[in-house]
């Protein structure tokens, strides 16, 4: 396996998967030696690290070796495209799990399915809330009505969190497009933790699906308050807090009583990656969007939050900051 990418993210999948019994060797590549370390750091906290595994720790793709079962990309999305493409073509891997935000623009995006297709590569992006299992069996009871989905959160990510929404949106609403209902942004960028050239906005995003659907997503400024959602359609609704583990739900089917949602699943990368790359190696396939699945979710805020950052910044970038 391979590994790009040893900051934050990057080591939370090294623990996620640092268990599991049929591998037996991980490269983690990251050109920063803090990064490297964070990765060896976080890997000591785990207790029951598979034994017969040998970690390989590099600080560039030209010391990887090729043709590895599966490879995480969870660089800063300004490179990811550029990393991908090298290892699809150069490296040979098939197999590949991409953080979001995929790419800071639609063409590059357009880039990554292009190598995807010609190289015959099967790729997911981890827009992981799709996967909760709340998620599988809300979509089941929604059962393809109209529906109402909003998210409420505090102090900025209309990027960097916002995708997963839209990308949940795409999920319930198997929409063929994902189009903007009138969206209202804040006038200013907030700094991002993850570098001085990452920005996000705070604000409303309004989207509607083609089967009337809808989607409402805010993030109020200055105010660190996590998000939670709520849903609404003919049979079903939902409130839920993922953070807390909180949610009550209800349905047509018994009066609308309220019920307490079974959130008791660990949401944290650090434990789901496990399963997921378990999937990929027993069945071939996950719970994770596939790159084409992904691609209405980032497209639809690419193209709401771009024109916004080229007018806050005063530029006229092609790419939205976000990663």
């Amino acid at each position: 396996m391979l590994i790009v990418g040893s900051g934050d993210i990057g080591t939370r999948h090294l623990q996620s998967i640092c268990t599991l019994q049929n591998i037996e060797q991980i490269e983690i590549v990251d050109p920063n030696p803090k990064g490297l370390a964070l990765g060896k750091q976080r890997l000591s906290e785990i207790k029951n690290v598979n034994p017969n595994i040998n970690f390989h720790w590099l600080q560039s793709l030209d010391h990887a070796e090729p043709a590895g079962d599966l490879c995480i990309i969870a660089t800063q999305a300004d490179i990811r495209p550029k990393i991908y493409i090298e290892v699809a073509e150069r490296l040979g891997y098939k197999k590949f799990i991409l953080e979001k935000i995929v790419a800071q623009s639609i063409n590059d995006y357009l880039d990554i399915l292009e190598c995807s297709r010609t190289q015959n590569t099967s790729t997911w992006v981890n827009c992981k809330t799709r996967a909760y299992p709340f998620h599988i069996n809300a979509k089941s009871r929604i059962n393809g009505n109209p529906f109402i989905l909003t998210v409420l959160g505090g102090n900025h990510g209309l990027g960097t969190n916002g995708v997963h929404w839209a990308d949940l949106f795409s999920f319930y609403s198997e929409t063929s497009k994902i189009e903007s209902a009138g969206s209202t942004i804040d006038n200013h960028i907030h700094p991002s933790k993850r570098g001085e050239s990452i920005h996000d906005l705070s604000g409303t995003l309004h989207a509607k699906s083609n089967n009337g659907s809808q989607l409402y997503v805010s993030y109020i400024y200055d105010n660190p308050l996590y998000e939670h959602l709520t849903i609404i359609s003919p049979t079903y609704r939902y409130v839920v807090d993922h953070i807390q583990g909180w949610g009550f739900e209800s349905s047509s089917e018994d009066g609308w009583k309220w019920h307490p949602a079974d959130l008791s699943y660990n949401i944290l990368i650090s434990s789901m990656t496990r399963d997921i790359v378990s999937s990929i190696f027993t069945s071939g396939t996950c719970n994770l969007p596939s790159i084409s699945d992904c691609f209405l979710a980032h497209k639809f805020i690419l193209d709401e939050l771009l024109p916004h950052f080229q007018s806050i910044l005063n530029s006229d970038s092609a790419l939205c900051p976000i990663t």
